[in-house]
């Protein structure tokens, strides 16, 4: 009989920016490879953090899979895509912040 063996390690609250650093560890001791799908989901759920926080984070995505898909641009694993665009724009727009509207103006440029 297979027997399903599950970390017991947890997340703590859960909260977006904790999992982007799970994310970050366990790619970097090779437990698996992230991609800019799973980025992409977790810019959907982080417009539920505080403004502030959430739009640190998604800047700080779109940073880093920029900078990763520079490094090789044959892979196509951490190029941003529409889906990553498009959250971008509304975890800004959404914001409520004073400069969400030019945020947004500047990663909506970016699907043009």
């Amino acid at each position: 009989r297979l027997e399903r063996r599950y970390s017991t390690e947890q997340f703590g609250k859960l909260s977006p920016t904790a999992v982007v650093e799970k994310l970050k560890q366990y790619e970097k001791s090779g437990l698996f490879q992230t991609n800019v799908i799973l980025y992409g989901i977790i810019l959907n759920v982080n417009r539920s953090d505080t403004p502030e926080n959430s739009t640190e984070l998604a800047d700080n995505i779109y940073n880093d899979l920029w900078k990763l898909s520079s490094l090789d641009p044959s892979n196509r694993r951490f190029h941003p895509n529409e889906v990553v665009v498009t959250e971008l724009i509304s975890t800004w727009g959404e914001s409520g912040l004073p400069n969400a509207a030019e945020k947004a103006e500047h990663y909506f440029s970016l699907l043009k």
